[in-house]
């Protein structure tokens, strides 16, 4: 498919998906990284948390709301300092993107929930400091078509330089 066509296909929804994983993980796997030498076995629930909040999302395991009702400043205090770390803020702003964008998707496809929760995207980011980029910014040509290669394209690089791994193949 050429970029000008449809602007949102099965395919780019599943590019999307594997951004918004990728980018997820490799974020998730770069905060541990940190965070591990000074947290131990709690470091999994502390990077966990502060990607919940970045991303506006609740715990989804009873260990993790636990973790979270005990210790919410100390989550709050570490993801605003997100913006400390260039490349984790950088993959951040991206994996807010691919949300946005996929978001986006499901919002004309019906989801009457979508919008509002692009809103709380936003509205976190800002919260943090993270900027938003848009397709242009990411891909001069700025179509959406385009955009989700390059942010598939950063995502791997990103997960291969957060895991050691070379085998990573985006859809």
């Amino acid at each position: 498919m050429r970029p000008s066509q449809a602007l949102f296909d099965e395919q780019t929804a599943k590019r999307l998906n594997y951004v918004i994983n990728t980018l997820h993980a490799g974020v998730f796997r770069r905060l541990h990284n940190h965070y591990q030498p000074l947290y131990g076995d709690d470091a999994k629930y502390l990077c966990g948390q502060i990607l919940n909040e970045a991303l506006v999302e609740e715990p989804n395991s009873d260990a993790a709301k636990k973790y979270k009702a005990k210790n919410h400043e100390l989550i709050l205090k570490e993801a605003r300092t997100l913006i400390s770390d260039p490349d984790a803020k950088k993959a951040i702003s991206f994996l807010y993107t691919a949300q946005v964008l996929r978001l986006q998707m499901s919002a004309l496809s019906g989801n009457s929930l979508a919008l509002a929760r692009i809103s709380d995207l936003t509205k976190r980011a800002t919260e943090l400091s993270i900027e938003i980029p848009n397709t242009t910014e990411i891909f001069d040509k700025g179509d959406t078509y385009s955009c989700t290669y390059a942010l598939a394209e950063y995502a791997e690089q990103f997960a291969k330089a957060n895991y050691d791994i070379t085998d990573i193949t985006p859809p």
